[in-house]
């Protein structure tokens, strides 16, 4: 390959430092998407995958323990997204004409880095995208309790709702896994909080509603297959591994079928939970397609008691636009609000701005991989970020330059072709 580009290129060196040598990168849990699925980087560590470039396209990379307690800076993105990096991880910052690579200290506020908008992420082999609106549905407008031998599952439909046939949607998805369950929803008035997400007030009020308690342990074992828990946990396992986009498809369906909402005097989705921790991880699997969001928190008192509120926002007209040509929504009253939208024709903004680079006192052991093609680039949740192996000087070392014989250079014309 050094032969064949005529110009001493890509370079070598040679180290017996595994610590030093290729920037130092990443922190543990920086989630990297892959061809088999999502991972922390760290559990990519000494495997061969495959990864989207800086074009998107599919290209090979490994990874590799790159550094031991390394100081990280704290990168800050306009969603609120934070990535902690080393100084000499570097990153593709568009310079007016093209992506430069940049190391992490150098960023100036107001940078650019490119965002990639993909219509599927991987495909695995678990789950139907009513496997998946199920899930969502549990985990949306639902409840987990575990007993001694096996999960409890509850499920809220509200009248409205059920005009979409919502309720038999998710038992007939049950008994289709599980031919013996006959459990059914019951009618009842509740006590709910009504959100009004125009104003991020809340109300008590008794909504008629459908309910089901589902203690079965064949329901159980079915439901447990896709890794749904507790939603103070976050998203079920499949999601980020083995799950089909007919899966995933599916879960953000019941997420935002059940806590969503769509705005009708403005272009904006909203999906509503008391739990962070869910809606982050909806973010960053809304980024990997895409969809820019943001993540608003406020709080609110009923019956003197207050309520944490976490609202993730879908504001920017091209990731609305996204997300209606990946997603749709099967309660149908929020699908025709949906449907409603109109845009102009924009150019997509496919870059992020950085709003602060901070040094940080943490050090953590930090992990690097390396990408096979000449973007040296992978994808993250909300950016694409770099790779490369150029060395970064050690204090009063100096740079060993190269020479080329020009002894039987005759013309201008054999120097150029040279």
């Amino acid at each position: 390959r050094i032969e064949l580009s005529g110009a001493g290129e890509p370079g070598i060196y040679l180290s017996n430092d595994k610590s030093w040598g290729t920037n130092p990168s990443l922190r543990r849990g920086t989630k990297v998407i892959t061809t088999s699925g999502v991972f922390p980087i760290e559990e990519l560590e000494g495997k061969e995958f495959e990864v989207k470039n800086l074009n998107g396209e599919i290209s090979n990379a490994k990874c590799w323990l790159s550094g031991n307690n390394q100081k990280l800076y704290k990168l800050t993105l306009k969603d609120g997204t934070e990535y902690f990096s080393t100084k000499e991880h570097e990153w593709p910052v568009w310079d007016g004409v093209q992506y430069t690579k940049v190391n992490t200290p150098s960023i100036k506020v107001g940078s650019k880095l490119p965002f990639l908008r993909e219509k599927k992420m991987f495909d695995g082999d678990l789950g139907t995208y009513n496997d998946g609106f199920l899930s969502g549905w549990i985990i949306g407008d639902g409840w987990v309790s575990n007993r001694k031998k096996h999960s409890e599952y509850g499920m809220i439909v509200s009248d409205k709702d059920d005009e979409s046939n919502i309720s038999k949607l998710l038992i007939s998805t049950i008994q289709e896994n599980v031919p013996s369950f006959n459990g059914s929803f019951r009618r009842r008035l509740v006590p709910t909080i009504e959100d009004f997400e125009e104003t991020m007030t809340q109300v008590l009020v008794e909504t008629k509603t459908k309910e089901v308690s589902i203690n079965n342990i064949q329901v159980d074992n079915y439901i447990k297959q896709f890794g749904v828990v507790d939603k103070n946990v976050g998203l079920p396992k499949a999601v980020w591994v083995n799950g089909s986009e007919e899966y995933r498809k599916g879960i953000i369906d019941g997420l935002f079928s059940s806590d969503g909402h769509i705005s009708k005097s403005k272009k904006r989705v909203t999906l509503t939970s008391k739990h962070k921790s869910l809606l982050s991880d909806v973010s960053e699997l809304l980024g990997f397609y895409g969809i820019k969001t943001t993540i608003r928190h406020s709080t609110s008192t009923l019956n003197n008691k207050t309520f944490d509120r976490y609202d993730l926002r879908i504001n920017e007209n091209q990731s609305i636009k996204q997300f209606m040509n990946i997603f749709k929504l099967s309660v149908q009253y929020k699908q025709d609000e949906l449907d409603n939208y109109k845009f102009n024709n924009t150019q997509d903004n496919n870059q992020v701005e950085v709003i602060s680079v901070e040094e940080t006192d943490i050090y953590e052991d930090v992990w690097d991989i390396s990408v096979q093609d000449d973007t040296h680039c992978f994808q993250l949740s909300k950016v694409v970020t770099g790779n490369c192996c150029e060395i970064a000087l050690r204090p009063f070392q100096f740079c060993n330059l190269c020479e080329v014989n020009v002894s039987n250079i005759e013309s201008q014309e054999d120097l150029n072709v040279r």
